[in-house]
């Protein structure tokens, strides 16, 4: 038995039921950790905006 085979062996003594759900609790988790990456991205090329804009800190008018 290779490797694989081996780590998925406990995964064929599962009911599909509980399959199921544990496939689901981690795509929730994916898509929740997904959202805190791209928000975080996208405070981070905010800030990066601030700071290389040639009107960063400069009132309009």
């Amino acid at each position: 038995m290779c490797d694989v085979d081996r780590l998925l062996a406990p995964l064929e003594n599962m009911d599909r039921t509980t399959l199921a759900k544990a496939y689901l609790m981690a795509l929730q988790e994916n898509i929740c950790l997904r959202r805190q990456v791209q928000k975080a991205a996208g405070q981070d090329l905010m800030a990066q905006t601030e700071v290389t804009s040639p009107t960063a800190g400069k009132e309009h008018g």
